[in-house]
């Protein structure tokens, strides 16, 4: 029988990574940067690849699902205080890197 494996398990938070923001664990990649990869339409797979692979596809989707269960706290969150994200996003999105 296969193992199972908790998605809490998948994101961490640690006050020495990103000042204790919720982040893919191992990574310090944000959820909230996950969350804005996936508003402009790229898929877990996708999200990878910009990551060069050395993002867990699981975590990305343990993101992704804790995202779209909490997506109102969220995007209050990204929207008040979550300017580096934003940045990023918009630079990938000039640059052609997203939709």
């Amino acid at each position: 029988m296969a193992a199972t494996v908790e998605l809490a398990s998948l994101l961490s938070r640690d006050p020495q990574v990103k000042g204790g923001r919720l982040c893919i664990a191992g990574t310090g990649i944000l959820v909230n940067r996950i969350a804005v990869l996936y508003g402009y339409g790229l898929s877990a797979e996708e999200m990878r690849s910009e990551f060069a692979g050395k993002v867990p596809l699981e975590g990305i989707h343990a993101a992704i699902a804790y995202y779209l269960a909490n997506r109102e706290a969220i995007d209050a969150q990204i929207c008040a205080e979550d300017d580096e994200t934003l940045r990023i996003a918009a630079e990938w999105k000039a640059a052609g890197r997203i939709r």
